[in-house]
């Protein structure tokens, strides 16, 4: 599924005691048009749709778990490369393992956007808490979507944490 030549990568950043500095094994990139650090990640991760674009809602998530692979991580979103991409709009639950040790499970994320013209698709999604979801589902919808998913942000960062110095 992963390919090298699908990596982008960006810009790094010099880094000394006054700036940030990611410690092994993860490397630290940045982009001027980025709202926030990325962080290059290889990791599996599983994910369920709970909302496909246009459709009802599966507060429960469906049956059917599809696979992926971080290219990249940050504290706003991802990169996924998937086999079984999700429409753009469609909401889902992530659930990935980084280092092979440190479990974070019931994401809620949105795709944002699909790049499928070369191979594998690529699937950028951004992480959303249920107060950013009332645009795409109703008041009984969010009611309805079960307590577990939630936001990334706290996740994320105490993950970060372990890695990322100032």
């Amino acid at each position: 599924m992963l390919k090298s030549s699908r990596l982008k990568f960006v810009t790094e950043i010099e880094t000394d005691q006054k700036e940030l500095k990611a410690e092994s094994p993860f490397k630290l990139h940045t982009e001027e048009r980025r709202k926030f650090i990325r962080l290059e990640v290889e990791e599996s991760l599983v994910f369920d749709v709970l909302k496909h674009y246009n459709c009802a809602l599966s507060p429960q998530g469906t049956d059917e778990t599809r696979s992926g692979v971080t290219l990249n991580l940050s504290e706003g979103g991802m990169l996924i490369d998937t086999t079984e991409p999700a429409a753009e709009g469609s909401i889902i639950a992530i659930t990935l393992t980084l280092q092979q040790e440190i479990r974070v499970g019931d994401i809620l994320a949105r795709v944002k956007r699909l790049d499928s013209t070369v191979g594998t698709p690529l699937m950028g999604i951004e992480f959303v808490g249920r107060d950013n979801l009332s645009d795409c589902l109703s008041t009984a919808e969010l009611e309805l979507l079960d307590p577990r998913y939630n936001r990334f942000e706290k996740q994320v960062n105490k993950v970060l944490a372990n890695y990322v110095k100032r």
